[in-house]
């Protein structure tokens, strides 16, 4: 229910949040009906935001009016929360939270309580006091993605069975967000007889949709990622629409996308399968471990920042540093004799 003396909700947090259908849009004293809003324009402003953002946004209000919030609010209530959740919350998700917050308040043209310097020194000090170090995904290595992929050989001849095949290898040696990875459809993938050519249209670093491409090249090895992909489209008789894609207990195959719920459990179940921590492994090892395994092998840092993406030295930096700790150890060096 809105406070007194506040606007009804704006347009633009309707879309940012996606809340009820029911509210109004309030403009200069005018109050216009959602459904009289232009359909073209209220798709657009939808697509100012990732649909992944408006879940998470959603689930921070959801968070905060659990707690017995109400917004708008103030900095004392909003510090008060920080108080209560600062053994509950990890650095990250506190941020992502009071972002939400904010932006709630900044789309209805309110003051943003997260700006406040009270605020914001009880947030440094809940960090300080009760922070933990950064949790990185497990980096996957070439050996580790072999001995899945012969678990996943020896089942029994399925589309399933394909498809997971597939999804690890072009997951892997593509570098793939899991988003990027169940969003590719056949018609982003360019064959040539030296590979495949997939264009992301569309990632968490480029919502604008300017695009970036990454070529696979065909190779004798049993891991060759095209090839899973040729064999997967084939066996799943895929000749459009999305690649990876939802299949049901008689193995039927959907024409609906993979859920990227789905490739998180296909990777934790081949880790215990595998003997390998289960707890630590996510879709993100795919592309942690092949940054990884990239260096030990000497693959230039220029031209892996080129391939996979990223926007940074110091978001490649977070990637290849422990690569380069096992690479360059002091210990290692003395106990081989200094070879």
């Amino acid at each position: 229910m809105t406070k007194p003396g506040y606007p009804a909700m704006s347009i633009k947090r309707k879309l940012l949040f996606e809340l009820s259908p029911r509210h109004v849009v309030t403009r200069n004293n005018i109050t216009v009906s959602q459904s009289q809003i232009d359909p073209v324009t209220t798709e657009l402003l939808r697509n100012a935001t990732s649909s992944n953002t408006r879940t998470t946004y959603r689930a921070a209000i959801k968070h905060f009016r659990r707690w017995g919030g109400m917004l708008p609010t103030d900095s004392q209530t909003l510090m008060s929360y920080l108080t209560d959740n600062r053994m509950k919350l990890k650095k990250k998700t506190l941020d992502v939270y009071l972002t939400a917050l904010g932006q709630w308040h900044e789309s209805q043209n309110l003051p943003n309580p997260c700006k406040d310097m009270a605020v914001k020194k009880l947030v440094k000090g809940i960090k300080n006091t009760h922070g933990v170090p950064e949790e990185r995904a497990y980096a996957l290595s070439l050996e580790q993605i072999s001995n899945m992929i012969s678990v996943l050989r020896e089942e029994t001849d399925t589309a399933k069975k394909h498809r997971n095949i597939a999804v690890l290898l072009l997951g892997y040696f593509g570098a793939f967000r899991r988003s990027e990875l169940v969003n590719i459809k056949v018609e982003d993938i360019m064959w040539s007889n030296e590979g495949i050519e997939i264009t992301v249209n569309r990632s968490k670093t480029d919502q604008e949709g300017k695009g970036s491409k990454r070529f696979l090249a065909y190779c004798d090895a049993d891991l060759c990622p095209a090839s899973a992909l040729k064999a997967w489209l084939a066996n799943g008789k895929i000749k459009e629409g999305y690649v990876f894609r939802s299949i049901d207990r008689w193995d039927g195959v959907s024409e609906k996308g993979m859920h990227p719920g789905q490739v998180n459990r296909l990777l934790k179940s081949l880790a215990k399968a595998c003997g390998y921590p289960e707890a630590l492994i996510s879709a993100h090892s795919l592309r942690r471990g092949f940054a990884t395994q990239s260096v030990k092998n000497g693959v230039d840092r220029h031209k892996l920042k080129s391939y996979i993406g990223w926007k940074s030295d110091e978001t490649m930096n977070k990637y290849i540093d422990d690569a380069e700790k096992s690479m360059d150890n002091p210990v290692k060096t003395v106990l081989d004799g200094g070879k």
